[in-house]
């Protein structure tokens, strides 16, 4: 059911079957895998529809977090904006931590900076902190200083409490070859810095062939005794950034506790068409790791960034993308969950927010929220209970024949099939033919998906 709240401008989405979600921004888009229950979604309201205000967005504790550059953050929840907080040095990077507190970039000459082109300078970079439970800042200003002039735009999602405890923030030095480094707090307090590649892997990941201008993420991961890094760099492309359709591969490293510091294990995750808008989540369940991030078909050459995969740990020696959506489904080895896109990229450089939070009492089960700029806030339950592979959760259906005739639309090789306007709306469902007025429709048959025209 689709509806129009006045009160937020929002158009909200709520839905209960798992086996089909419609997108009203992409009717008819490809089905997402049975284990994915889409709770609502919401298209957000005026400053934040404009992908150039509105860059990034994170989803916690039920609601969203959209920052508006050198304006603030935006706050929705499923019934529309319920807060505007104002920050008129706010940046273009926002992220979470585990205990659901959300920070975001408000360096202290705002965006471009004072060297402007969005330039890291150790003086002026800052974050501030939100509390999610009540929507106040709790931490202003934070100093993030200590690296030379460089550039990063992408604020990782931090393990544990950053208000409470000890916490590292790893990003990547764009600038120079991917070199990265560590903020380390303790309850906020003044950082220190610690680079974590050796000479050896930076010359191995070369600074992109457009100099400063990446998008990427480095992310801390692990349980126990178990401290890794995950680095969204690939030195087998000559670029890698949002200029290059094909994405990026995510690095594994170990921490080595006798040389106290991280390197590189040779090895990369398995990410196939990983949006390089994008960045990733890392998280685990029931022993072993996974990873979120965003994908889907490609369209002008670039992979669909409104889409995304979840996969269980897969290490390759060399990471790689395809353009064909079927030759993807086959490197989905240790695949768990997706949502396909059909649209491709919509909001051009702007950064894609994703999220994972466990649910309480339900064990296997997760809240799934994915930020696509301008364009949509989705809510997911993502069940893991059964630890099963995509071939295991999506059944092989033959595919359906759908015609469109005069007054009507022939479906064959399918029990049932939905109708939809190219708006979204359900006109008529049912077998074999279907009455319709003449015009353009959306029919999901079986696993099938067609637009036809009717007379």
């Amino acid at each position: 059911m689709k509806k129009q709240l006045l009160i937020a401008s929002l158009t909200v989405l709520s839905l209960s079957s798992t086996a089909w979600a419609e997108d009203p921004m992409n009717p008819g888009e490809p089905n997402h895998s049975e284990n994915l229950t889409l709770d609502w979604y919401g298209v957000p309201a005026g400053t934040a529809t404009d992908p150039n205000s509105a860059r990034s967005g994170i989803g916690v504790n039920g609601k969203f977090y959209v920052i508006l550059q050198n304006k603030g953050v935006e706050v929705y929840d499923r019934n529309g904006k319920i807060k505007q907080i104002d920050n008129a040095t706010a940046w273009v990077s926002i992220n979470c931590d585990d205990a659901g507190n959300v920070y975001f970039r408000n360096d202290n000459a705002g965006w471009p900076g004072s060297a402007g082109a969005g330039w890291y300078m150790s003086d002026d970079a800052r974050f501030c902190v939100i509390d999610s439970k009540n929507d106040v800042v709790v931490a202003s200003n934070v100093k993030m200083n200590g690296l030379p002039k460089c550039r990063f735009d992408a604020l990782p999602h931090v393990r544990g409490n950053m208000v409470d405890g000890f916490v590292t923030i790893p990003v990547i030095h764009n600038g120079a070859g991917n070199i990265g480094h560590i903020f380390l707090y303790d309850k906020l307090g003044k950082p220190a810095v610690e680079r974590f590649e050796t000479e050896e892997v930076v010359k191995k990941m070369p600074a992109p062939a457009n100099g400063n201008q990446t998008l990427s993420m480095a992310m801390n991961y692990g349980e126990g005794d178990d401290d890794f890094l995950a680095v969204y760099a690939n030195p087998h492309m000559e670029v890698t950034s949002w200029l290059n359709g094909y994405g990026n591969g995510i690095a594994k490293f170990e921490y080595v506790f006798d040389e106290a510091c991280y390197k590189w294990t040779g090895k990369y995750f398995n990410t196939p068409n990983h949006s390089s808008v994008g960045g990733f989540m890392m998280f685990s369940y029931n022993g072993k790791y996974y990873i979120l991030y965003p994908a889907g078909q490609f369209a002008k050459d670039n992979p669909a960034g409104d889409g995304f995969f979840v996969m269980e740990e897969e290490l390759v020696d060399a990471p790689t993308n395809t353009k064909d959506v079927e030759e993807t489904k086959v490197e989905l080895h240790k695949a768990v969950a997706y949502k396909y896109a059909a649209s491709g990229i919509t909001s051009g450089n702007n950064w894609r927010g994703l999220n994972i939070e466990p649910i309480d009492g339900e064990d296997g089960k997760f809240k799934l929220y994915f930020f696509s700029p301008g364009r949509s806030m989705q809510v997911w339950t993502l069940d893991l209970s059964g630890s099963a592979g995509i071939n295991d959760i999506v059944a092989d259906k033959a595919e359906a024949k759908i015609f469109g005739g005069i007054g009507e639309i022939a479906v064959s090789g399918a029990e049932k099939a939905q109708v939809y306007t190219p708006a979204g709306q359900l006109v008529g469902e049912g077998t074999g033919t279907i009455a319709v007025a003449a015009g353009l429709y959306i029919v999901k048959a079986g696993n099938t998906t067609a637009k036809v025209i009717v007379k």
